[in-house]
């Protein structure tokens, strides 16, 4: 059986995980407070919020894409 390549980051029974993308934080502070808004294109963009300022989630949000 020829092996399954995975190509993210995480990691699922019967594959290999090539991780092809890495993520960063590149700014330590975000000011929500002039946002209708927050508009969100994927888990990760959720994560990375909630790690810089938990606060976000009081702002109306949307989420594009069932896995967000």
């Amino acid at each position: 059986m020829r092996p399954v390549y995975l190509l993210s980051p995480i990691k699922r029974e019967g594959t290999l995980s090539l991780p092809m993308i890495r993520f960063e934080t590149v700014v330590n502070k975000i000011d929500f407070s002039e946002c209708d808004t927050l508009m969100f294109t994927s888990k990760q963009a959720v994560k990375t919020a909630d790690e810089i300022d938990p606060g976000w989630k009081h702002y109306p949000c949307i989420a594009i894409g069932g896995a967000t």
